[in-house]
């Protein structure tokens, strides 16, 4: 069963966390399925978080992509980066496929803190977007 997002009078649209570089790759609009094992109703704007956390895995597909060590470190993490639009969610093997665009970057990353599915920011987090 799918998990609700609680609805904020405050905060006109939840957040998603993506590692790094796919967060990058999603802003750019070179990827536009984010693979997720939960599903959401949710349809609309969202921001983009960041989270600081990498894996080697992240690392060495920064590689296989053709970008260059230094700008994989330039990335910006711990932080929300932009607006994306959730168009919709396919069900496919057993996950659920989240299908995203890039609507804004940000032209500073804001610094913030991560959940795991959708969640609101802090009211603070907010004032700063």
């Amino acid at each position: 069963m799918a998990k609700k997002v609680a609805v904020q009078e405050r905060n006109p649209f939840p957040a998603i966390s993506v590692r790094q570089p796919y967060a990058e790759l999603i802003l750019l609009g070179f990827k536009t399925m984010e693979f997720r094992t939960w599903n959401s109703h949710y349809r609309g704007p969202m921001l983009l978080h960041a989270p600081r956390t990498i894996t080697e895995g992240d690392r060495s597909i920064t590689f296989d992509l053709g970008m260059a060590p230094a700008r994989f470190e330039t990335l910006p993490r711990g932080a929300y980066i932009g607006v994306v639009y959730l168009a919709d969610v396919l069900e496919f093997e057993h996950e659920n496929v989240f299908e995203v665009y890039p609507v804004v970057e940000f032209e500073a990353p804001i610094p913030g803190k991560g959940k795991t599915n959708l969640f609101y920011p802090s009211d603070n987090e907010w004032d700063a977007i």
